[in-house]
């Protein structure tokens, strides 16, 4: 090579479902051949980095629009802060934007052990694993189902409380509601940057080889229980900041709402509707379990446990750093 060129080899790295190839850049300095700049890279593999960099601009966004909802749009329910300052509301919009990341890292991870996924994605895995479908836009689908379902088990809910309270509270009734139609509305572009995510875990996350040998059998349980923690925590951390709530959590507590029954028991109903719709779409379809397994039941009895340890340990240190008063 001359004097004064420079070249350099980049390889693309490997990403799901492509294999890596090498590509070239080259600059001449020379002013010959200063015109000269040829870069070959395969777009298909360049893909994911752009896609990437485009997820890490949304995310900027959702967090500036968290910052702004809890700046001004705080719920009529909650306790008015004393004298909160704006770094108050960037703890609490981080501890929340990390919560949904630490969540979708955990609901991954389920995803990549194989021995089956959690109760509330348990339907859009099946899905994507029997159709062949992208696990994160189907799982977008089923979310907003579920802000669907709020919306309309919200106000079953708002007019059979009218019947039931005096004529005089009715103009803060319909404040309130309004209030949590927005919360619900805006889980849609909160579930548009949670399943973006989804997606760049599972490319960058490998999966498993298909040899069913007890080293790796261990190492995948070992992957669950790592999952579970880390969707405890998750949920845990977003859950504390009371925002808007993620819409597998916000479609049990409308039909605790609803029902007049606790959160913990539609919970569990929820799940075990989630779990039955996933068997019957995998023996329907393909004749056998698909998403359902021993992690399915370690996740149901688990992530309970670990969002319980978090908050024993975190959730009043949060709490006070992000200015919420129970």
């Amino acid at each position: 090579m001359k004097k004064g060129n420079i070249y350099w080899n980049v390889n693309v790295a490997q990403t799901a479902g492509h294999s890596g190839n090498s590509a070239t850049l080259w600059y001449s300095t020379e002013p010959s051949a200063a015109k000269l700049l040829l870069i070959v890279i395969n777009l298909s593999q360049a893909s994911m980095l752009c896609q990437m960099m485009n997820y890490t601009k949304y995310f900027c966004i959702f967090v500036k629009t968290i910052y702004f909802f809890v700046l001004f749009g705080r719920y009529p329910w909650d306790p008015q802060p004393s004298d909160a300052s704006h770094l108050t509301v960037w703890y609490r919009a981080a501890f929340y934007a990390a919560g949904l990341l630490v969540l979708a890292l955990g609901l991954t991870l389920n995803t990549k052990a194989g021995l089956g996924v959690s109760a509330i994605i348990s339907v859009s895995y099946s899905i994507s694993l029997i159709f062949n479908l992208n696990f994160g836009n189907v799982t977008l689908g089923l979310y907003t189902v579920f802000v669907i379902l709020e919306i309309i088990l919200h106000l079953i809910h708002h007019h059979s409380s009218l019947r039931k309270q005096p004529e005089a509270l009715t103009p803060s009734s319909r404040a309130s509601l309004k209030f949590i139609l927005l919360a619900d509305v805006l889980q849609i572009p909160l579930s548009i940057a949670f399943t973006r995510f989804l997606n760049v875990f599972s490319a960058l996350l490998p999966d498993f080889p298909p040899e069913n040998t007890l080293p790796l059998f261990a190492l995948r349980l070992l992957t669950v229980i790592c999952a579970i923690i880390l969707t405890g925590i998750g949920a845990a951390a977003s859950l504390n900041m009371r925002l808007i709530p993620n819409p597998g959590d916000g479609i049990v507590q409308a039909i605790a709402d609803t029902i007049h029954k606790s959160v913990g028991f539609s919970k569990n109903c929820f799940d075990v509707v989630n779990i039955a719709i996933a068997i019957a779409l995998g023996f329907l379809f393909t004749g056998k379990l698909q998403g359902v397994g021993s992690g399915t039941v370690l996740a149901v009895i688990g992530v309970g446990r670990s969002i319980a340890v978090f908050n024993h340990f975190a959730q009043d240190r949060m709490k006070k750093l992000a200015d919420i008063r129970d």
